[in-house]
């Protein structure tokens, strides 16, 4: 995530390292079925994704852990592609515990 001009990655345990990438930079390097970009200071892993509200403007705010101190709010440009994103891998889920691979 960025926040004031620093660019940090957030663990899982809640630990927070500063980096010297850009969130462009990190983007392309990372799996598009495992992260996402929210809006332009988040990348989010999807398992960091606990509740996803309907907000206004047609946006999306979102539930993470660990917490944030900023809303996490998917902007109206990406709302579409976040929902569907999340669709395929809630359904992929559902089909694995009907259908295991």
């Amino acid at each position: 995530y960025t926040n004031e001009k620093n660019n940090f990655i957030k663990t899982q345990d809640d630990h927070e390292y500063l980096i010297d990438q850009s969130l462009d930079d990190i983007e392309a390097t990372l799996d598009p079925k495992k992260f996402i970009r929210a809006n332009r200071q988040f990348i989010l892993r999807r398992e960091a994704i606990i509740k996803v509200h309907l907000w206004f403007g047609s946006k999306l705010k979102l539930d993470v852990k660990p917490s944030c101190s900023e809303e996490v709010i998917v902007s109206r440009e990406r709302a579409s592609a976040f929902r569907h994103w999340l669709g395929e891998w809630f359904f992929s889920k559902v089909r694995d515990l009907i259908w295991p691979i």
